[in-house]
């Protein structure tokens, strides 16, 4: 966390100051009470315009400090709304507890921006990550300054988080928060009073059977509910709090229910799928327990074979939308074998198909590229020897750059006797490396040494790779 520590003394210099001078501008403070006395929990709803009025259109030090949360209801995202309730209760609770202190409730405003209808104000303000709060105290000019900002590592999502925040910052107490009951006294009173009335006829229903937990049509519903559940990735999206759909960022009226990148899944998309699976389950539930009942065989075979159509396009379909939103294709490339290069194809066609093969898998899935290498396997990166399948991987995992582009220059090739005189090759290689986002190409040099396996396909037993500077 950075160190905020002259923080606290800006902010009570400002207000020593505050006391000192005399304000020019009192209305602007009777404002903002107004505003917030309008407001249920006190927060105050900033727009581009109040934002000038009350921030970049006063000058400092001001006569008040706000405390501002950054909020986009167009995002649909739960966790942020829910964020944004504890920040309420934190405001209302700043509030209730300094009541009968206006000396110090009037000169702290809890506010909220939001994206979706002041994106100018997000602009001035640099915000770059949602959620995000910043204080914003007198003597503040440069509003991107982010040494008034929450760090990103402490935005859990609670209240208790945000208290920490202002206290940190100010110096002020907040005091206890206040958070709404989940029931009233009323609703407490009304549901005693109805289980004190149906506990004698529930008891009747459950010693003579009666129940809806006897019911073997309702544990039959269960069941299939729990698996779509399951399929579905409904607890995932529960933890984790997504959306079922967010709003085109370029078309605020078109909804997104299917989002293409592997690092975020909607829940449209898991109910998607889990329905689908659903679908294949239910039909092989049937077939091996229903349709085995039916008398006519030609029926059977009918619905045998419309099941078994009908389960291949589910199937077919998870595949495709697995394979569109990760970009994962399956390879039906495979290396020669030593048996069709000694059926007259050389160890330059041989290398050639090797180097497609790398590099489109490097620039497309690069997580495949585990199956290239065996537990020999030695990695020779810019002067670092890596050993080993794993820690291959997770070096090529680990590269700073999750898109890019191999342009090959050259490629030559040699047959190895290294590998005991079986068809091992040795393969060189230049070109260059275009990095997302930059507008100059790397240049770079390879070196691979392909060992076949029993079987017939290769691996690499070596490799080493340089930048080319200069």
């Amino acid at each position: 966390m950075a160190d905020h520590t002259t923080l606290p003394h800006r902010f009570f210099l400002s207000i020593s100051l505050l006391s000192i001078l005399t304000v020019s501008q009192p209305d602007l403070t009777k404002e903002l009470v107004s505003l917030r006395s309008s407001s249920e929990s006190g927060v105050i709803r900033l727009s581009d315009n109040t934002v000038s009025k009350f921030i970049t259109s006063v000058s400092t030090p001001r006569p008040y400090s706000l405390i501002i949360f950054f909020n986009s209801v167009d995002l649909n995202s739960t966790p942020l709304q829910e964020f944004r309730r504890e920040f309420a209760f934190v405001s209302a609770s700043f509030i209730a507890n300094n009541n009968n202190r206006s000396d110090v409730a009037n000169k702290v405003f809890f506010c909220e921006i939001d994206e979706s209808s002041d994106s100018e104000a997000f602009g001035l303000f640099g915000i770059q990550f949602l959620p995000q709060i910043c204080l914003v105290d007198p003597l503040m000019e440069n509003l991107q300054d982010k040494t008034g900002r929450m760090e990103e590592e402490d935005v859990d999502g609670t209240a208790e988080s945000v208290v920490e925040f202002i206290e940190s910052r100010t110096n002020l107490t907040v005091g206890p928060l206040h958070r709404p009951p989940l029931l009233s006294k009323t609703q407490i009173s009304v549901i005693v009073a109805l289980i004190a009335i149906s506990t004698p006829f529930l008891i009747k229903k459950v010693l003579k059977g009666e129940t809806v937990l006897h019911n073997s049509r309702v544990w039959l519903f269960c069941t299939v509910l729990v698996y779509f559940f399951s399929v579905s990735g409904t607890m995932h999206n529960i933890i984790k709090g997504m959306p079922m759909f967010v709003r085109d960022h370029e078309d605020s009226n078109k909804l997104v229910f299917f989002y293409k990148g592997e690092n975020f899944q909607l829940g449209a998309e898991g109910l998607s799928v889990g329905l689908l699976y659903n679908v294949v389950g239910l039909l092989l539930a049937y077939v091996t327990n229903a349709l085995v009942r039916v008398r006519s065989v030609s029926g059977q075979r009918v619905f045998m074979m419309l099941a078994m159509v009908v389960s291949l396009l589910a199937v077919k379909k998870v595949v495709y939308l697995n394979s569109w939103k990760t970009g994962y294709e399956i390879q039906t490339f495979n290396f020669y074998t030593m048996a069709e290069t000694n059926k007259g194809r050389s160890e330059e066609e041989v290398a050639r198909a090797f180097v497609n093969h790398y590099y489109h898998l490097f620039d497309n899935d690069r997580s495949s590229l585990s199956t290239l290498y065996n537990p020999t396997s030695l990695l020779t990166f810019e002067g670092q020897k890596i050993y080993g399948v794993e820690d291959i991987f997770n070096k090529l995992k680990q590269l700073p750059f999750d898109q890019c582009r191999h342009l090959i220059s050259t490629v030559d090739s040699q047959p190895s006797s290294m590998a005991g005189g079986c068809g091992g090759i040795l393969v060189f290689v230049s070109g260059s490396i275009q990095l997302h986002g930059e507008d100059h190409p790397l240049r770079f040099s390879q070196t691979f040494h392909l060992v076949p396996l029993p079987q017939g396909s290769f691996f690499i037993q070596n490799e080493m790779f340089r930048l080319n500077y200069g």
